[in-house]
């Protein structure tokens, strides 16, 4: 049934006016992202370029050492180590550097299922690093092990979960809620064999070479993934050799592989 309204020049301007404020938030929000990704993986580089370069050791330390410094130091290390760009690897790299290191996930996640700390301690920390990741992923295709469904299981699971993993804010609390009795780790959910199947990447290489992303603006783009999750194709292989097949329709060299 068509809308009465349809023909009332007040409803088309109201409509506009919508379109107008909804098209202004993202190129906001877009805005925003462009500037925290940029000022985080400007932050990285130089490090990785230091202990790459030099083979120097360097001390890493933010105002309390637990969000931003956690950012860095694990993403210096996904471009330096490609042991860190497999599956395990980066379950390793996210056990060692945030849950280990204490980041506060139940503080800074406040709007989790599980948490009841003041809304002012909020702060996507966590997912901030997971969009500079997949940033990376996106600009070497074939040097990750994992796909974008494997870091947006991790957001996901950070803010609600069944497991006991990203619950509390340190290792400490997480212990003394003796969670390991009361509750599976995440980790031994996604290294079920076909869960591994799932999050892999159909189009990973083994690369021992380091990585060196791209920070200018123009390189990156909002994470649309991390918001359509329920619509991502269930199998990421179907989608991968469509897009490779697209992009190189025209190597036949190309083709054969993606073929075979």
């Amino acid at each position: 049934m068509a809308d009465s309204r349809q023909g009332d020049p007040h409803y088309c301007l109201s409509g506009c006016s919508v379109h107008r404020q909804v098209h202004n938030y993202y190129s906001y929000l877009s805005s925003y992202l462009c500037l925290s990704l940029s000022s985080t993986q400007s932050t990285f580089l130089p490090l990785a370029s230091v202990c790459l370069r030099e083979g120097a050791s360097v001390l890493v330390h933010g105002t309390e050492g637990t969000d931003s410094t956690l950012q860095v130091t694990s993403l210096a290390q996904i471009i330096l180590d490609p042991a860190c760009r497999t599956i395990q690897g980066f379950q390793a790299l996210v056990e060692r550097e945030w849950l280990q290191a204490g980041h506060p996930f139940q503080q800074r996640c406040s709007q989790s299922a599980y948490n009841n700390s003041k809304p002012r301690c909020e702060a996507p920390v966590f997912l901030l690093f997971l969009d500079c990741v997949w940033q990376i992923l996106r600009q070497f295709p074939c040097s990750f092990q994992f796909s974008q469904h494997f870091l947006v299981l991790l957001f996901e699971h950070a803010y609600a979960s069944q497991f006991g993993t990203f619950v509390g804010n340190s290792a400490s609390e997480r212990s003394k809620l003796n969670l390991s009795q009361k509750t599976v780790s995440l980790w031994s959910w996604v290294n079920r064999p076909q869960e591994v199947e799932r999050l892999s990447n159909p189009l990973y290489e083994a690369n021992c070479l380091v990585i060196w992303p791209s920070v200018a603006p123009q390189s990156l783009l909002l994470w649309e993934g991390k918001n359509l999750a329920p619509f991502l194709t269930p199998d990421p292989k179907c989608s991968a050799h469509s897009q490779v097949s697209v992009q190189f329709s025209g190597d036949s060299r190309v083709e054969f592989r993606v073929d075979t």
